[in-house]
């Protein structure tokens, strides 16, 4: 063999030796939780898209689950308990991620153990309160015959409470570090608000990180802000009529019809024209 080949072999020899060690060092991340309630734990990967991806028996009230990224960035993941009403609870993971998780039947969830653990439990707090909120306003309107100016007075004050929680909750995710989960919340709060104004898009905006901007979900507040008009246009073909949809898409300036979001509303118009 000459000196050429002795190089070639010693490369091969390398490049497997490199090989073998990233698969020795792939570190996967871990789940172990605890349910007072149930017998069956179902996990889902929430993207590209939701897909149940295990399950495990709930054993002397405890369970574990465990996995692998494709990549370094965190993931969004949904536990539901199977046979319980009780609403699922979300989390991040990352490779190396070694959460605790403990799922109760009266109280929050509670996390720990992984770098954004305590990011997740004053999440989930604040969800609370805009449930307590909710469920407040409804039982004072049901349960009390109230005139006409009680009525509006009650409205009033809870949308006095609700802009104070929104305004906490904005402080909140501008306070968090990790740049995936900053990006990952401030979208899903922002789909989740059901306030289609550019006003809001923005607060949302304003609520990503440096870092937090740059990552995909970051980068899709950004698209939304925007492309506002034709975000708030694919937001409303549900509940317009498509004369309506038609005169404001046509109103759409280049820009905007461009995106995405005007893609959806000419395929609705496409579907309506095809019935």
């Amino acid at each position: 063999m000459n000196h050429f080949g002795y190089i070639q072999v010693l490369c091969l020899i390398v490049v497997a030796g490199l090989f073998q060690s990233c698969e020795k060092n792939k570190q996967t991340w871990e789940i172990k939780g605890t349910s007072e309630t149930g017998s069956v734990v179902y996990l889902y990967r929430l993207i590209p898209e939701t897909t149940l991806i295990d399950s495990a028996y709930i054993d002397h009230r405890k369970f574990s689950f465990s996995g692998e990224n494709a990549d370094e960035r965190l993931e969004p993941f949904y536990l539901v308990v199977g046979d319980t009403e009780k609403p699922g609870v979300e989390c991040m993971l990352g490779n190396g991620d070694q959460l605790k998780l403990q799922l109760r039947s009266q109280t929050l969830p509670n996390f720990s153990g992984t770098r954004v653990a305590d990011d997740l439990n004053k999440y989930y707090a604040i969800k609370q309160q805009e449930q307590k909120q909710n469920f407040d306003l409804s039982q004072e309107l049901t349960q009390n015959r109230l005139s006409d100016q009680d009525r509006d007075l009650t409205m009033i004050s809870y949308r006095e409470k609700v802009q104070d929680l929104e305004n906490e909750k904005i402080q909140f995710l501008k306070s968090i570090v990790h740049p995936d989960l900053n990006g990952y919340l401030v979208l899903k709060e922002l789909l989740n608000s059901g306030v289609v104004e550019k006003e809001v898009v923005d607060k949302y905006r304003s609520a990503l990180s440096p870092e937090g901007a740059l990552t995909n979900d970051g980068i899709k507040v950004h698209r939304i802000s925007d492309f506002f008009e034709a975000y708030a246009l694919s937001r409303e073909i549900e509940i317009l009529d498509t004369a309506t949809i038609r005169e404001r898409y046509n109103k759409l300036d280049e820009e905007n019809k461009t995106s995405v979001f005007a893609k959806i509303v000419e395929q609705h118009l496409q579907n309506f024209k095809q019935e």
